[in-house]
């Protein structure tokens, strides 16, 4: 929260306003629950790809551990890119290359977002201040140099491909509908801005701010799949970038069409009980659910294992050799890799190649009681040298699970069995 704060402090001058900002990023949410209310009302089944309900992004970022260090590595490299913007200082350039490197380190994604800024921010300012393309160029390298570490490390990982991927999960682009309904007012409102402006002739101001180049980056990487398939994995300019915009440009120019109009005074405060209103129906949804799903949850996504799973995996990483494929659900399967050493048919999503796909096979394997045909071709296709059956297999099966000829058991405790595939 400190670094965000702090993006905030360089981007704008008073403390009111960036107090605002701070609170539209920390708690904003968007506006799908504008179609989850027409659903329950109207029976329909409107939906967007990412949010029916309106999520507060930056609380969702925040609950994980990965994703607080990431957020507060990008709030620091814009931030103090900002500060090099507004100084010309090389201190700042040099700073915001290295919080770009520790940004990297925990997600690789951003490499190809922060490499595209620097060369639209590079010819942007080139074009606007002719004379200092060079002296630009070379802070923008230095910035480039002081990332780079982190760059050819992922360059290396990728090419020698230590884990064996196939690929990497890639997600469909949003339509900016979606955009809207998931970022909510501030981002509606920035584009607003953008396109009212246009409409009425006058130019954007030239000195683009270093937010609006990120938020352009962003929205190329987004919008050039399937060529590039990563776009969505951006988060951080999407929560940090729009709130800030709009307070910087959004509000000082409401308030203006406001005096010049002659509304009344309250009227602003008439504007600030709409924005909060908005986000409201999206806390209380997510909140609501949160606490549901605490009373109520989902059995195939509790993270414990019992105790008879535990000891079978412990069986399986001290008879298990290098290579050995486990056949599982994914409910156990994602323990195996670490607790037994040992590689599995399905696992973590990021990490396993046709991960729908898999799973689909998967619960054929243990749903259909006879289907030797498919279950032999599922052991050969994936090279599986054990079969898992334990409390959560059992849960899929509608039959109790029966061994085939080629199935030989090798481990048996309580509720869990363990079989070498013997394929003739």
């Amino acid at each position: 929260v400190l670094a965000v704060y702090y993006l905030c402090a360089v981007s704008l001058r008073t403390y009111r306003s960036r107090r605002a900002a701070l609170l539209l990023i920390c708690c904003g949410t968007g506006l799908g629950w504008v179609l989850y209310g027409i659903n329950g009302l109207f029976g329909t089944d409107l939906a967007l790809s990412l949010d029916t309900r309106g999520v507060s992004i930056f609380g969702y970022l925040m609950n994980k551990p990965h994703f607080i260090r990431a957020g507060a590595f990008a709030a620091l490299q814009y931030a103090w890119f900002i500060r090099a913007d507004q100084t010309g200082q090389t201190r700042f350039f040099c700073l915001s290359g290295l919080a770009a490197a520790g940004h990297s380190l925990i997600r690789p994604y951003q490499v190809p977002e922060a490499c595209l800024f620097l060369v639209l921010y590079w010819l942007l300012r080139s074009w606007q201040r002719p004379g200092h393309a060079c002296r630009l160029g070379m802070q923008v390298l230095l910035a480039a140099a002081c990332h780079a570490p982190l760059i050819l490390w992922h360059v290396v990982v990728y090419l020698q491909n230590p884990l064996g991927l196939g690929s990497f999960t890639s997600w469909d682009s949003l339509f900016l509908i979606s955009q809207i309904f998931w970022l909510g007012v501030p981002f509606a409102a920035v584009l607003a801005h953008v396109v009212v402006s246009l409409s009425q002739g006058r130019h954007l101001r030239l000195s683009m701010p270093v937010l609006g180049i990120w938020l352009i980056t962003a929205f190329l990487l987004l919008h050039s799949h399937p060529y590039f398939r990563w776009g969505v994995e951006s988060y951080f300019v999407w929560v940090f970038a729009p709130p800030v915009l709009f307070v910087q440009y959004v509000w000082p120019r409401a308030e203006a069409w406001r005096r010049i109009l002659r509304w009344p005074h309250w009227f602003r405060y008439v504007t600030v009980a709409a924005i909060v209103i908005a986000a409201v129906p999206g806390n209380a949804l997510i909140y609501g659910k949160f606490f549901n799903d605490l009373r109520h949850p989902d059995p195939p996504w509790q993270y414990y294992l019992y105790k008879e799973t535990r000891t079978a995996i412990d069986w399986l990483a001290q008879h298990g050799s290098e290579g050995d494929v486990v056949l599982a659900s994914h409910d156990t399967s994602q323990f195996i890799p670490r607790l037994a050493n040992l590689r599995v048919v399905t696992g973590q999503d990021v990490l396993t190649d046709n991960y729908t796909e898999r799973n689909g096979h998967i619960l054929r394997f243990f749903q259909s009681p006879g289907d030797e045909g498919f279950k032999q071709w599922l052991c050969r296709e994936t090279s599986t040298t054990y079969i898992f059956v334990g409390p959560f297999e059992r849960e899929l099966a509608i039959e109790k699970f029966a061994a085939l000829p080629w199935m030989e058991p090798v481990y048996s405790s309580g509720k869990v069995s363990l079989f070498a595939v013997r394929l003739p």
